[in-house]
């Protein structure tokens, strides 16, 4: 099979470029003309975790809420049905609204409310005693005018939705300042005069609303028209007002004086300003409770109109650079951090153009090879075309994560570095076995290139195949992507570029266009130069690296276990502590926003988490549905749909009784928090019992029967569907300033859209009980693990104890974060072994030898540990982003490693080991170091974008590249120098051995295994990463103009030896030239 490949191969080179070439454009033709191209309007997406507990619980969960809010399938406020679909009893029902309070206030006598409304007397001040205010009775009699439009100084209420900015200091300690105030008008006056910001803005009467803002309501309180009048008296009023009324703040009394509370001072509510000053504008650390401060360090200002689709605005505001001095804009909530980072990702897509269009230059200058350029190039376009066809065509994934990208920059360095290898190997057995065929040329050339390019590439692909188990579907779709993409990479390497060498052969000449560099005598000057300063640098490198190899293999030991150290002792992997999601960098304004300035202010705390103020997380138990993720686990829009419990029957007797108990044991438990106030729907089986326990026939209704005392608890099934109804409906029809819905309770089928339901009735579906636990949410991991396994398994215990109609139920809290976390920790892991077990099993195969697969994965297993180490102490944490780069660099640290143990253990089939390490290091040791610095420079490319995943990969390439290359080269190579093996070959079978061709000499294997490996230099040195070459004036083949005779070195008593170097130039003319190498041990 292989003889006949390498045939077609030297037969019909062109048959088969054009083949590919054919093939691989039409992959890139179609999804551009059926309109599949990648998009990344929400890079949000993916980064959720599926098919775990919790996250199949997290689905559950999501689609009960989007069914209720749908209400179609599922319906829990039952006043939403028409009457007439209602058992017949309740048709002739007219409920008033003072009657359903009075039985709401009866029905819950027995709860106190511990929320008692405290009235506080401003402790007056003597400043506030001396505080004159202008505005009087008599002042608005008098100027009803001027009392309008000072009311009408903003157009509305600031709201959440509105766009907004936050001023810090660029200097100094305290915003709150006469200086600062003014500088932070300024700011505000150049944003409002942007022609952008006139486009966008709210207006009344034809100019813009002003905006809220620090130094608006300063103007406001002290009667200003504009924030440009304020004088330092201003100041220190506004202070000593906040001062006096903070307090009040903190009490809820601002809040509450809405409501109908008059006893607070007037100064303290004139137009709201200290509520909404200390709400709004001002941060936490001004003014806390119990610790005044008068130092301000950041305020908010809400602009006059919505977040969302003002990207132009943002990018004139970049433009305008909003600062001065003193002050400046260090955070924006604009809304469109999703939509900024979908054209960012896609305009730094030049430097990736950057970085190829480099790397390229390497390629060109290493090779000597327009053509051999190009076609690297078309291989990076067309394994990233093919790969994409068949991610998206035929494996039908139509969810493409921004993460994919990065494959990109991977698959540069690696297309670079398999070109560089296999024309180095080509140009050496061309060099060496002149008088063989093509054919034999091809052969060996495919043999011993492939060989390490397959055995890198399929380690590579197996670390990135290993993150498809990942649970969270962003890492497990970029696994995918990568993984088919350096696969195809293998493929086209192995097809395209061999085809094209055969082309450049003396075979085809005739038929081949040659490009003419001119300045040939400038170009073979540098050639030379390039020549000299290799062969020197490979002698230097294998002088140092044999001759201190108990130093290398101390230190790069000593180094990998001080890495592991910090990786699994101290410091550790940090995990992440924002429940942000991260796109830009941390200096970004946006980024400074979510991740600083969001938790800053009052009013940004009070909404997190369900409106929860001390941001306690809930105990919800589900019965009636089955904790199931059907959906498409790579898209992560699909979330399938809901799984009823088959066997769930809360009407049964014995159902009734155990959720009461449940309920009454789970307040005893210590994760639980008592709360004041009516619980109707938190625990429904109490209020049900109490509701049921009246009075047949009352003042309110001349006969309740049967949902009355007549019958006791457990109620028979049929009580209990007939009474639910009517209990829930008079629940969700009470006014909401006595009940709030939550999403607790019952859970009914929708009639009107079960047709097949001939009687009509809802039907408990799913059942939900919630309290409140006394854990406060935080992204702590251990913290939230500690929270999550009490509840759990107290839970799991109840559960055992349940009939057989609620035995199904399951636990679920706000505990996406902490799976999130919990997975990126065992994925990486898993991963990571998975990748080095492959890797060990992949090196064992062919190399049939313990001692080289041992040292090989060793090497590996360090580069990786230094690498992560590296990363850690530079504070990063072990995010989506983290984690997919440590797939990364498993798979680029295989293959420097691969690359020296292959030719070292094919050097070792005809040359003792001094010999072998000779030969591999200075045939790879060159290539290796040029895929090295390309890789690396495509990360160095990569720094400035201010996307994330850009710059953090760009860092982890440079540091992977220089690590796993001085790993490699110095330790690797040192390794095998001492503990390597050298009497197996790489076919372990009879059958495989057939394979090979060449030929082990007896008289190498009866060599001494202790020459120096130093006596091989100066012929070895002929085998260039850089060729020499002389080129006449005549024409020539592009590549085989660049072969070197093999030297004839005769050996010396002398330190030096002198070599001939004989240089083929047209049709066999020689031209001999003298050569000194020299070589110090």
């Amino acid at each position: 099979m292989f003889d006949w490949y390498v045939k077609v191969l030297v037969n019909h080179p062109r048959r088969v470029i054009t083949i590919v070439v054919l093939l691989c454009t039409s992959t890139i033709l179609i999804p551009y003309l059926m309109g599949r191209l990648p998009q990344f309007s929400h890079p949000e997406l993916g980064f959720e975790t599926r098919g775990t507990e919790i996250g199949n619980r997290q689905v559950a969960w999501d689609n009960l809420i989007k069914a209720l809010e749908k209400g179609t399938e599922l319906i829990d406020d039952i006043t939403r049905i028409p009457s007439n679909m209602l058992p017949q009893h309740y048709s002739d029902m007219v409920l008033r609204k003072i009657d359903v309070i009075n039985k709401i206030t009866n029905l819950n006598s027995d709860m106190k409310t511990t929320n008692e409304n405290k009235k506080i007397l401003l402790p007056h001040t003597t400043e506030l005693e001396d505080e004159t205010f202008e505005e009087t009775e008599m002042t608005l009699r008098n100027d009803k005018k001027r009392r309008k439009n000072r009311l009408d100084f903003f157009c509305s209420k600031p709201t959440y939705d509105h766009a907004r900015v936050v001023f810090t200091l660029n200097q100094g300690e305290n915003l709150f300042t006469y200086q600062a105030v003014k500088d932070m008008c300024l700011i505000q006056e150049h944003l409002a005069n942007l022609i952008e910001y006139k486009d966008v803005c709210d207006t009344q009467e034809q100019t813009c609303c002003p905006p809220w803002s620090l130094v608006n309501y300063i103007a406001l309180l002290k009667k200003h028209k504009s924030c440009s009048e304020i004088i330092p008296k201003d100041i220190n009023s506004t202070a000593t007002i906040l001062e006096g009324c903070a307090h009040f703040y903190h009490d809820n009394e601002l809040f509450e004086w809405k409501m109908g509370y008059r006893n607070i001072p007037r100064q303290c509510i004139q137009f709201s300003a200290v509520y909404n000053l200390m709400h709004y504008h001002l941060d936490m650390d001004f003014m806390p409770p119990h610790a005044p401060t008068k130092f301000l360090t950041s305020s908010m200002m809400f602009l006059p109109f919505g977040k969302g689709s003002i990207v132009h605005l943002y990018k004139a505001m970049k433009d305008a650079n909003l600062s001065t001095p003193l002050v400046k804009i260090s955070a924006i909530d604009f809304g469109i951090k999703e939509t900024l980072f979908d054209l960012e990702i896609v305009r730094d897509i030049y430097l990736i153009f950057l970085s190829t269009f480099f790397i390229m230059l390497c390629v060109l200058f290493y090779t000597w090879s327009l053509i051999i350029t190009f076609v690297t190039l078309l291989n990076i376009i067309f394994s990233l075309s093919v790969s994409y066809f068949m991610y998206t065509f035929i494996f039908q994934i139509h969810f493409f994560p921004f993460m994919n990208v990065l494959a990109i920059i991977v698959l540069i360095g690696v297309s670079a570095d398999s070109s560089f290898i296999m024309c180095d190997v080509w140009k050496a057995i061309k060099m060496n076995d002149q008088a063989d065929s093509l054919v034999d040329v091809i052969s060996k050339t495919l043999k011993h290139s492939l060989l390490s390019i397959s055995l890198s590439t399929t380690t590579t692909f197996c670390a990135f195949a290993s993150s498809f188990l990942s649970a969270i579907n962003g890492i497990s779709c970029f696994s995918i992507f990568s993984a088919m993409a350096v696969l195809v990479n293998l493929l086209i390497t192995s097809s395209l570029l061999p085809s094209c060498i055969v082309l450049l052969s003396s075979q085809h000449s005739q038929n081949i266009v040659v490009f003419d560099f001119g300045l040939v005598d400038k170009f073979l000057s540098m050639e030379r130069m390039l020549h000299q300063v290799q062969t020197k640098f490979n002698a230097w490198l294998l002088k140092i690296v044999f001759r201190f190899r108990w130093v290398w293999i101390i230190f790069f030991f000593t180094l990998g276990l001080l890495s592991a150290t910090v990786l699994w002792i101290w410091p550790g992997i940090k995990l992440p502590e924002s429940v942000e999601f991260q796109l830009f960098r941390e200096s970004h304004p946006f980024e400074q926003y979510d991740l600083i300035y969001k938790n800053q202010f009052w009013f940004e705390r009070i909404l997190r988490i369900d409106n929860n103020p001390e941001n306690r997380v809930p105990l919800r138990f589900v019965w009636g549905l089955l904790p199931s993720d059907n959906g498409n686990h790579l898209n992560p829009e699909d979330h399938g749909n809901l799984v009823y419990d088959p066997e769930f029957d809360i009407a049964h007797p014995k159902s009734q009784v155990w959720l009461l108990e449940f309920c009454e044991n789970l307040r005893r438990q210590p994760f639980y928090r008592a709360v004041g106030g009516p619980q109707m729907t938190n625990c429904f089986i109490e209020t049900f019992i109490k509701w049921m326990s009246h009075n047949c026939i009352n003042n309110l209704e001349l006969n309740r029967w049967p949902c009355c005392n007549s019958y006791s608890f457990p109620y028979p099934r049929n009580i209990f569907h007939f009474c639910i109804l009517k209990a829930m409906y008079i629940v969700y029809s009470t006014p909401s300033t006595i009940f709030i819905p939550s999403v607790a309770g019952p859970k009914f089928s929708n009639p009107l859209f079960h047709p097949l339901n001939q009687t009509f009735v809802p039907i408990i579906k799913a059942v939900v009980v919630e309290f409140e636990s006394n854990f406060a949410f935080t992204t702590s991991y251990v913290y939230m693990e500690a929270f999550y396994k009490q509840v759990e398994a107290w839970s799991s215990k109840m559960m055992e104890k349940a009939p057989p109609g609620l035995k199904k139920g399951w636990f679920y809290s706000h505990l996406g974060f902490y799976d999130l976390q919990k997975m990126l920790i065992e994925d990486t892991i898993m991963s990571a072994f998975i990748a080095l077990f492959l890797a060990f099993i992949i090196m064992f195969i062919v190399t049939t030898s313990i001692s080289l697969t041992v040292i090989t994965v060793v090497t590996i297993f360090f580069i990786i540990s230094t690498t992560i180490a590296v990363l850690v102490l530079m504070g990063w944490r072990l995010n989506v982003l983290e984690s997919i780069a440590t797939s990364v660099a498993i798979g680029l640290s295989v293959d420097f490693s691969l690359h020296y143990t292959i030719e070292y253990q094919l050097a070792c089939e005809d040359s003792p080991r001094a010999t072998a390490i000779s030969k591999a290091l200075s045939l790879m040791a060159c290539p290796s170091l040029m895929g090295a610095i390309t890789t690396g420079a495509s990360g160095a490319f990569m720094l400035p974008s201010d996307v994330l995943p850009y710059a953090q990969l760009g860092v982890f390439l440079i540091i992977i590249m220089f690590i796993s290359w001085f790993y490699s080269t110095f330790f690797l190579v040192s390794l095998l120098s001492v503990f390597g093996s050298d009497d197996h070959g790489p076919y372990p079978y009879h059958c495989c051995r057939k394979l090979r061709d060449v030929n082990v000499n007896a008289k190498h294997k009866r060599c001494s295994r202790h020459a120096s490996p130093f006596s091989n230099v100066a012929s070895e040195s002929t085998v260039s990463c850089i060729s020499t070459a002389i080129v006449n004036q005549s024409p020539a083949h592009e590549l085989d103009i660049l072969t070197v005779h093999p030297v004839k070195f005769q050996p010396s008593n002398s330190k030096a030896a002198t070599s001939s170097l004989y240089l083929n130039i047209d049709n066999d003319n020689l031209v001999k030239k003298s050569e000194n190498n020299v070589v110090h041990i």
